[in-house]
């Protein structure tokens, strides 16, 4: 017992600072850690259930490049180019650009409808943000489709004025299903993984339900995906094409922009809902 002492009676400081440090977990695991350990997973699992709410109508945060960081993988992205008229001012083509975006969120609610193939449908304007430049916040239209079985596809539309002609983004995201066994062992090592994710987390820069949901794995929901996907670009075509005619913009060059968005939209497979190879979609 007197040489075990003998041996813990260390001298350099830096050393009993990190024998004390190596020994504060163990004390605290004992004496603290189930009631700590447990409090842990419980907020896990809560922020992996809620964030669904993040992702279906939530405004988003974002660092770098990161911007949709939520919803998986990007499946699909096009920019269709849209020459207005030369004698239109500035805010008539914002006036334009706004309007469309109106129309497609009205086609989105109606012929899409809320639950369609037994899922559930959200259309929602949300505020996107670049946590180094909250100023510069930009507006995106969300037209989100849940599966019975928790997956999740996401069609993100804005615009921008380049001098006279609007440019129309529409991003496509595909975000997995969270099979229980593997939200069990995120949930399970949270108490050890905490420390890595939890301040990105309130950051609003990490998703947990991108962590755990990487892959489908269900046939039927894969073609409840891709079904939806189809659907979704049809209205988004018609909507423009119709939009473009009421107001005198329809000509041979904008057909042929319609025609390579959908061939770019459409004829590859989607690849990877979240990791998932599909091979579905081949119109």
């Amino acid at each position: 017992m007197f040489r075990l002492f003998k041996l813990l009676n260390i001298k350099p400081k830096f050393l009993k600072i990190f024998v004390c440090l190596v020994l504060l977990y163990p004390y605290w695991y004992f004496y603290f850690g189930y009631g700590l350990f447990i409090l842990i997973m419980a907020f896990t699992y809560y922020a992996y259930v809620t964030e669904v709410g993040k992702i279906t109508t939530g405004d988003e945060y974002f660092k770098d490049d990161n911007i949709f960081f939520r919803y998986g993988k990007r499946e699909r992205a096009y920019v269709f180019p849209i020459r207005v008229k030369d004698s239109w001012s500035v805010d008539e083509s914002r006036n334009f650009a706004d309007g469309l975006i109106q129309r497609l969120i009205e086609d989105f609610k109606n012929l899409l409808s809320d639950n369609p193939m037994g899922g559930k449908h959200v259309v929602a304007v949300v505020g996107v943000f670049d946590q180094d430049r909250p100023k510069m916040g930009r507006g995106f239209l969300k037209s989100s489709f849940t599966g019975t079985n928790g997956a999740i596809i996401t069609n993100m539309v804005t615009y921008q004025l380049v001098g006279k002609t609007v440019a129309l983004h529409h991003e496509t995201y595909t975000l997995g299903i969270g099979k229980w066994y593997d939200i069990l062992y995120f949930v399970m090592v949270s108490p050890i993984t905490v420390l890595f994710w939890i301040y990105p987390y309130f950051k609003n820069v990490y998703s947990i339900r991108c962590q755990i949901n990487r892959e489908v794995e269900n046939s039927f929901e894969q073609y409840d995906l891709d079904s939806f996907y189809s659907a979704s670009i049809e209205v988004v075509t018609e909507t423009l094409k119709n939009y473009l005619k009421e107001h005198q913009l329809y000509f041979e060059t904008i057909e042929r922009s319609i025609n390579n968005f959908i061939t770019n939209m459409t004829t590859n497979n989607i690849y990877n809902y979240g990791g998932q190879n599909t091979n579905t979609i081949n119109n």
